[in-house]
């Protein structure tokens, strides 16, 4: 039943800004979801279009080589990001410290 609404759930996450996730979640955890960035991202904010920090390691040209993950062809156009998708956070969240969830709760 889960999986059945994962994608509105997803939607829904990303909508209301609470896409951020425990640690230890998987991309897998919630089918359609945009995946999850598995580690600190401060040092590489702001993401402009002038400057994605990003591309440093996911660039699918020296993704492989960094064991990264590489940008999907949905997000390119011409081997380059398209207009639209230099914004990373806007659908990938960084985990949060399992820890800080417990804190929380």
């Amino acid at each position: 039943m889960i999986k059945k609404f994962a994608p509105l759930f997803a939607t829904l996450c990303l909508l209301s800004g609470t896409a951020v996730v425990q640690a230890g979640d998987t991309d897998t955890d919630i089918i359609g979801a945009p995946g999850i960035i598995p580690h600190p991202i401060e040092s590489y904010l702001p993401i402009t279009a002038e400057r994605n920090s990003c591309l440093m390691c996911h660039k699918n040209a020296v993704a492989e080589d960094r064991k990264a993950g590489e940008i999907p062809l949905t997000h390119l156009k011409d081997g380059k990001i398209t207009g639209d998708r230099w914004n990373c956070t806007l659908c990938h969240a960084p985990s949060m410290p399992a820890e800080t969830n417990a804190k929380a709760k």
